[in-house]
């Protein structure tokens, strides 16, 4: 039949291997279906649950042979605030049409990731559009709900010093589960806070507080490399932004810092 010797025993044998495991195939398809986002890793420890003990590399080939090994994805149901948000299209950016804000109008928020060296740190950060001050920002070794709420919070108490109306501060940023979860919005609007959004897939509708992450990562970058402890890392990323409020020069108003413009623009002004 043209099939040589060595490639006949060869998928004999294979099947005969493949057979000594079928007792695991309904297990493994079990597993697959109830919990679609597993890798080998977790599947392993759920037949490890269910009493199958089975080496990791064995394991991967039966998921190739009987065909579980394929590429899965869980699909994360929208929430109702991103469906509100879906029916609003473009409209959800509220700032698109404010070319010159005044100060402490717009506030733009985000989270960045900063790597040490021996992990890594999500930073919230809450920033006028204006004055170019750092309202509020936290630290924290998970980009959870309570970090972006954290900063607001600190934002929050800065423009309440400094006597803002909160009913005239809109607060922007993406899309992104943290900033469409139900805490975010409602500890926002119980403040009458406006909300604004960048459309999807548009970076460039937060451009500030990009700017200011790159800034801070090309200026600090090798300083918070060289932190050992996630203690160190935070202390000097707090160094990092009161250095920006306090003493960092800014072009954009006749080279003052943040903190002396807005002196200059208020009579009052207590600092975060």
């Amino acid at each position: 039949m043209g099939v040589a010797k060595s490639s006949y025993y060869y998928e004999l044998n294979k099947k005969d291997w493949i057979a000594r495991y079928e007792h695991l195939k309904k297990e493994l398809t079990d597993i697959v279906d109830k919990h679609p986002g597993y890798g080998y890793r977790r599947i392993q420890a759920e037949l490890k649950r269910r009493g199958y003990i089975i080496n990791h590399k064995v394991l991967r080939k039966l998921l190739r042979a009987w065909k579980l090994a394929i590429k899965r994805k869980t699909r994360r149901a929208k929430s109702g605030i991103q469906k509100i948000l879906d029916g609003f299209g473009e409209s959800v950016n509220v700032i698109r049409g404010i070319s010159c804000p005044t100060p402490f109008q717009v506030i733009c928020c985000d989270v960045t990731e900063i790597v040490y060296g021996s992990g890594k740190v999500y930073l919230a950060a809450c920033l006028d559009i204006n004055t170019k001050r750092l309202l509020g920002w936290t630290i924290d070794k998970s980009p959870r709900i309570s970090l972006v709420i954290g900063a607001y919070r600190k934002a929050r108490r800065y423009l309440k010093k400094i006597n803002v109306d909160l009913s005239k501060v809109i607060f922007h940023s993406d899309q992104g589960s943290v900033y469409t979860s139900y805490s975010y919005v409602t500890a926002l609007v119980k403040d009458l806070v406006t909300l604004s959004y960048s459309r999807k897939g548009t970076p460039a509708d937060n451009p500030e507080v990009e700017s200011f992450f790159g800034r801070l990562k090309e200026e600090w970058g090798d300083v918070f490399a060289d932190a050992k402890t996630e203690k160190e890392v935070i202390a000097l990323i707090n160094e990092a932004i009161s250095y920006y409020n306090g003493e960092r020069l800014h072009s954009t108003f006749d080279y003052m810092t943040p903190d002396e413009y807005v002196a200059s623009q208020f009579k009052t002004v207590a600092y975060a």
